[in-house]
């Protein structure tokens, strides 16, 4: 019988073993979870500043043009028909910009709940994370008093084997 329980001992070590593994292995699938939207993230702010700059860009150029048609009024009395094609086109130019400006922060607008949304959930990734650690390392801890004490319980059945084998 103490055979027996020796082996079903050692069988509970290799499953606490396996146990212990299969915990590495979760964690090690949660870290790389949260590389790859760390790594998301990122590429979603760095699509945001290029977009903002796009902006920043596409306004300035719709001031210029108001300043160069600001200044045309001067010619309108030499060039009226020809300026006022030109004025039409500016205006047309302007009017584009200004779609394609509606159409930037709308993306970007899009992009920055995309990137809330990201960070939402690497945040929870976090917690998810920490809260896998905790658990982690408490299997961990339970696994390693269970360890011990079924250490010491094969150590006594041993001692008690080689007892009765000295009796016999």
């Amino acid at each position: 019988t103490l055979e027996k329980e020796l082996k079903a001992l050692s069988a509970q070590l290799e499953e606490k073993n396996r146990q212990i593994a299969e915990s590495q292995t979760r964690l090690s699938s949660v870290h790389q979870e949260l590389e790859n939207s760390e790594h998301a993230c990122s590429s979603l702010k760095e699509d945001k500043e290029a977009l903002s700059t796009n902006i920043s860009t596409l306004e300035q150029d719709i001031e210029n043009i108001r300043i160069l048609l600001s200044e045309s009024s001067d010619q309108l009395k030499e060039k009226e028909d020809s300026l006022a094609q030109t004025v039409q086109e500016h205006d047309l130019q302007r009017k584009q910009m200004e779609a394609n400006q509606a159409n930037l922060a709308a993306q970007l607008s899009d992009r920055d709940n995309a990137l809330s949304s990201l960070e939402q959930k690497l945040l929870q990734q976090q917690e998810d994370h920490s809260a896998a650690v905790h658990e982690i390392s408490s299997e961990r801890d339970s696994i390693h008093s269970q360890f011990q004490e079924a250490q010491m319980q094969l150590d006594e059945a041993q001692k008690t084997l080689t007892l009765e084998r000295a009796h016999n």
